[in-house]
């Protein structure tokens, strides 16, 4: 298949592109609606093998959406419908399907910012290529790759972010390149390669891209307006107008094409500049026009392209070839997770302004607690024998309790809710492009999540555990705050896999974290919530470890510091009922003197359901961390 030559009228087409290696990939009549406004409207064209293709034209004429559909990032979903045919090397591919043998780059670079480009490239090498190749030619792979892209001085160096130092905008965009380059792909496409760069920067990237051309690889990118001197650097560009192609072939035939429409291009003027001003001010009506003398030129020229391209239309894909053009040939599951889990210890490790902003926050919110309730779990100094005052100390440790699982719930949380958000792009790339898949991701998450909130709690508890005075054991007390942190952290991953931005994932907090403190107990006794709404505090995470950290604290045993023989009051204002009354921890409360505003009553606490409430507390962290799941690989795969 061959480009259409516009040298000069008349000149015979040259002969196919032989590139061995390269594929050449084609459409025909692809259209794009939503709903009843249409964006593409029946678009044919095709890209030569071994050519760097721009695609160019005024904003909302379609381009990202054209490149979305060839390379399988984009099909029919809700009122969006997709049509039209996608041809590789003659065969008619499924986009969706042909997307893992293709390299795409986000015009946004999803990148780890605690990885340097060296391991950036270890990580997609290790995953993305065959079994077969060993650690030793992955390793050359990635030194050679470096050295293509001019990263070899910056190699070891954090790719960064806002709050971490790292490499220029133009090493990060030539990384998010090689990420996708390290498995050898034919076809690379491109959103807006420079978009955000400085101009030589931007040069940069294209003069590699059009480095990798020559090594046979087909490259079609988006790009706004370029300068004079990155236009050159393009062998061809396809215009887009109004959803519809007005030229499709060679930069250097570009201004001879136009000029037979009265479209001149000054003397010292950028060709980009000036095919992208007259795009703009042509009227819908003129844009129709120069698309017509586009396609009836392409007629009447008889493409020995453009035919093989209308003969291919009726061409039914071969189920077969179709498989082994998708046969994905990627490490297994322990393979997977021991690479993301190592990514994953990384960013905790390097991520030092998060780590000490953690620490800090920890310590002062935890000890300002320990200093409010000072003392409110020791009950060395109560009058055993004031009812009143054993109410007092009753309430205010059960206070005392809410607060630090209160906050450790929140830390923990916190990072996650406004960290996720960040990182969900770099998932849906490299699950889009089947780098892994979602449930080792998830794993790998979870496992280096358990000792960061063991050793976050841990902290939480040596800040207050000795001067609020609890009785409790501590390291039951740690692993119920860890646990209830985990919970809450997989809470915020649904929200971040749902929330489009930072700013969304925040203003849901509340819906769902709000109940939990309404339900807790402390505010509003349960008991005096109507019963129609009081189910509601079985769905709330917080409550069950309130229960379990309260049955450590108040056991069926009175203080050790007090009197033995006078515990009436203790468990009257706890229990609700004398000692001799409880069976199994639970109070008969039949007998006159039953107190029903005692603490365990009113909370609706059950003594002997600690196992109960332990479970509950491991279901809610599996199905919401499945929640999280299931929506990332929906997003994953309509994306």
């Amino acid at each position: 298949m061959e480009m259409i030559d516009l040298e000069s009228e008349g000149k015979k087409d040259p002969g196919p592109d032989t590139a061995a290696d390269s594929k050449v990939i084609s459409w025909k009549d692809i259209t794009f609606k939503v709903g009843t406004k249409e964006i593409l409207k029946g678009v044919t064209g095709l890209i030569r093998p071994a050519g760097l293709c721009a695609i160019m034209g005024p904003s909302g004429a379609g381009k990202s959406t054209l490149l979305n559909i060839i390379a399988g990032r984009l099909r029919s979903q809700g009122k969006a419908v997709v049509g039209g045919d996608v041809f590789v090397n003659g065969e008619k591919v499924d986009p969706v399907l042909f997307r893992k043998k293709i390299a795409y780059v986000m015009q946004e670079d999803a990148l780890f910012a605690t990885q340097t480009p060296r391991e950036a490239f270890e990580f997609s090498a290790a995953l993305r290529l065959p079994k077969s190749v060993s650690v030793t030619e992955r390793k050359k792979l990635v030194d050679d790759l470096l050295e293509d892209l001019a990263l070899t001085k910056c190699a070891d160096t954090l790719i960064g972010s806002i709050l971490i130092p790292g490499i220029s905008g133009g090493e990060k965009k030539r990384t998010a390149i090689g990420v996708e380059l390290i498995s050898k792909p034919d076809i690379l496409f491109l959103d807006e390669p420079t978009s955000g760069l400085d101009s030589y920067s931007a040069y940069q990237v294209v003069n590699i891209l059009k480095k990798l051309c020559a090594k046979g690889r087909t490259v079609i990118t988006t790009i706004h307006q370029p300068s004079s001197e990155i236009f050159q650097q393009f062998d061809e560009v396809l215009l887009l107008a109004r959803g519809k192609i007005l030229y499709n072939s060679s930069v250097e035939n570009l201004t001879n094409y136009f000029e037979k429409e009265n479209y001149i291009c000054p003397d010292r003027t950028n060709p980009a500049d000036f095919v992208m001003f007259f795009m703009q001010q042509a009227s819908a009506t003129r844009v129709d026009e120069l698309a017509k003398v586009w396609d009836t030129w392409t007629e009447g020229k008889q493409s020995p392209a453009m035919n093989h391209v209308n003969a291919l239309r009726a061409t039914e894909p071969d189920s077969d070839s179709s498989k082994s053009l998708v046969e994905n040939q990627r490490p297994g599951f322990c393979v997977q997770l021991w690479w993301l889990s190592l990514r994953e210890i990384k960013k905790v490790m390097r991520s030092k302004l998060e780590i000490r902003a953690r620490v800090g926050a920890t310590i002062f919110l935890n000890g300002l607690v320990g200093f409010v309730y000072w003392k409110s779990a020791d009950w060395s100094d109560v009058d055993t024998d004031d009812p009143s005052s054993v109410t007092v100390k009753t309430n205010a440790h059960f206070a005392s309790i809410f607060q630090i699982l209160m906050g450790a719930m929140m830390g923990l949380m916190q990072a996650t809710m406004l960290g996720f958000p960040l990182e969900r792009p770099m998932f849906l790339r490299e699950y889009a492009t089947g780098t892994y898949g979602a449930a080792p991701y998830f794993l790998a998450k979870t496992i280096v999540e358990i000792p960061v909130s063991i050793c976050q709690t841990v902290l939480v508890f040596l800040c207050a555990y000795w001067t609020i005075g609890f009785g409790g054991n501590f390291f039951l007390l740690v692993l119920l705050g860890a646990l209830l942190g985990m919970v809450a952290a997989s809470q915020a991953l649904v929200v971040g896999a749902i929330a489009d931005s930072v700013q969304s994932a925040m203003q849901a907090t509340p819906v769902i974290f709000l109940p939990q403190i309404l339900f807790s107990g402390v505010f509003v006794p349960i008991s005096d919530i109507p019963v129609v709404l009081r189910w509601v505090q079985y769905l709330c995470s917080l409550k069950y470890a309130i229960n379990l950290v309260t049955l450590l604290e108040f056991h069926d045993t009175v203080p050790s510091t007090w009197p033995s023989d006078n515990s009436d009051s203790y468990f009257r204002s706890v229990y609700g009922c004398l000692k001799d009354d409880l069976s199994n921890g639970v109070c008969n409360t039949t007998v006159p003197y039953y107190n029903e505003n005692a603490l365990l009553p009113r909370v609706e606490v059950t003594p002997n359901a600690a196992t109960e409430y332990l479970a509950v507390l491991f279901g809610i962290l599996i199905v919401f961390r499945a929640m999280a799941i299931l929506a990332l690989v929906k997003k994953g795969r309509s994306s």
